[in-house]
């Protein structure tokens, strides 16, 4: 009998089914793998402290890891100096022992309040609020200007206008001269008073007036300063707002400010001692009140800008961590913020070497001692062997392989800078100024730098 043709297609298909159900599909012979092992079984699991070990991180947490061991995230102890910094500035115990500090920038600064430079600021405040309060007569206009010390014609101006007082009508004016590279009062006269008219004037022109003044003045640290200035003018003037930027800009404003609270460092002129109708005089007179009243404008603003600059200090980690091109900025700043203290400790010595020589005077050596070091000490954690921040190859800030305007400008800048910083680092004693005029101070010595030195300079960690 002959077979249906349509079961024998059946047939067929039953058959294929049946293979395809006992040989694997292709498939089946594939494996996938993952493109990256699972994190869980990359993490590294520390191994349990023995008793021994517990006790010692907890010791170590009680007291605090040093600064240098907090960045790096390197192992402290308890010792009064730790084993890293100890072989940072290869076993020397008196300079270990000055770098090996746990406490915070921010709880041990001297700033505006307490150091030495300006008295109480309530006290000041209190004895100009009845002269302010008895102003009459005529406002008129008048300026005050400090002159370029670097052989320029220009000047900085900070527009006032003042009136007389009632209370106090006459008051001492002082006549600064330079001497030994610090101004002091060398001749007096008495004559009317007179005060800025308040709200005429405000802390953003105080402030831009004190910027003016850095670029038209030299330090006793040489030129260095001045290329540490232009370079972070130019980078704090960029629109691109960024934490580190603004870093750069409350450091600026501590080092500009400084200069107008601080008394001896500038040459002040002002212009109310046109009004008194005095012979004109070389010497540059400045009035109490008007002086008074701008230096407490500015210390208003600087107090703000030490309280900023100082708690980001402390958190250098996280404004810096392994940002290369952060690290040359942020150790642009503290290099700058420890030469205006630098500064202010070789003024204090010359100050204390002269006659009538008070105790404020050396409290007030102290204290910017203090801070030198103390900032030395938060920019040598930055240096690496030989790589500072300063010396390192140029990093821009841009991600882009094309740099950008403000790129090369920096990088034109940072190239100036590091001549400057490798002459400013010699150590010999005849190391060739570059303007005849340049105050002592422009080369480290024995007396003052010793921790910068052993720490920065000499530093083989």
């Amino acid at each position: 009998m002959p077979q249906d043709p349509l079961s024998n297609n059946q047939a067929e298909i039953r058959s294929k089914t049946k293979l395809s159900k006992d040989h694997p599909k292709i498939d089946d012979y594939l494996r996938s793998f993952p493109s990256a092992p699972d994190a869980a079984s990359r993490k590294r699991k520390r191994e349990k402290f023995t008793t021994e070990g517990a006790r010692k991180v907890r010791s170590v947490r009680n007291k605090g890891a040093c600064v240098a061991c907090h960045y790096r995230k390197t192992p402290c102890s308890v010792d009064e100096i730790c084993a890293h910094c100890l072989k940072a500035v290869k076993n020397d115990y008196s300079l270990a022992k000055e770098i090996c500090v746990r406490n915070k920038m921010q709880d041990s600064y001297f700033g505006v309040k307490t150091i030495a430079i300006f008295g109480s600021l309530e006290a000041r405040k209190g004895a100009l609020d009845p002269l302010l309060q008895s102003l009459s007569g005529n406002s008129y206009p008048v300026e005050l200007s400090v002159k370029s010390s670097i052989g320029s014609s220009d000047t900085a101006v900070l527009p006032l206008r003042v009136r007389q007082c009632d209370l106090g009508r006459t008051c001492r004016w002082k006549g600064l001269s330079k001497v030994k590279g610090i101004y002091i009062t060398s001749k007096s006269i008495y004559a009317p008073r007179y005060a800025v008219i308040p709200g005429c004037v405000s802390f953003a022109n105080v402030e831009k007036f004190s910027c003016q003044v850095l670029s038209l003045s030299l330090s006793h640290s040489g030129g260095i300063t001045r290329f540490l200035d232009d370079f972070m003018s130019t980078y704090s003037h960029y629109s691109r707002s960024t934490e580190l930027r603004e870093f750069v800009r409350s450091s600026r404003s501590v080092v500009g400010l400084n200069g107008l609270v601080s008394y001896g460092s500038l040459e002040i002129r002002d212009g109310s001692y046109e009004l008194l109708n005095l012979p004109p005089t070389d010497i540059p007179f400045v009035g109490p009140t008007v002086h008074d009243q701008i230096r407490l404008l500015a210390a208003g603003g600087l107090e703000i800008a030490e309280k900023t600059v100082f708690s980001q200090i402390d958190s250098f980690k996280k404004l810096v961590g392994p940002n290369k091109h952060a690290r040359i900025v942020g150790g642009i700043c503290l290099l700058r913020l420890l030469l205006l203290y630098r500064d202010r400790v070789l003024r204090d010595a010359i100050r204390v070497s002269l006659p009538r020589e008070k105790i404020l005077h050396r409290e007030r050596l102290e204290q910017s001692s203090f801070m030198y070091r103390r900032l030395t000490v938060a920019y040598g954690i930055l240096c690496r062997d030989a790589n500072t921040p300063i010396t390192t190859s140029w990093v821009a800030e841009s991600d882009s392989v094309k740099w950008t305007k403000e790129d090369n400008i920096l990088q034109t800048q940072f190239s100036r800078l590091q001549d400057a910083y490798k002459d400013f680092c010699k150590l010999s004693v005849q190391l060739a100024r570059n303007h005849a005029n340049l105050p002592k101070g422009d080369t480290l010595t024995d007396e003052h730098d010793d921790l910068f030195k052993g720490v920065v300079v000499n530093s083989r960690p």
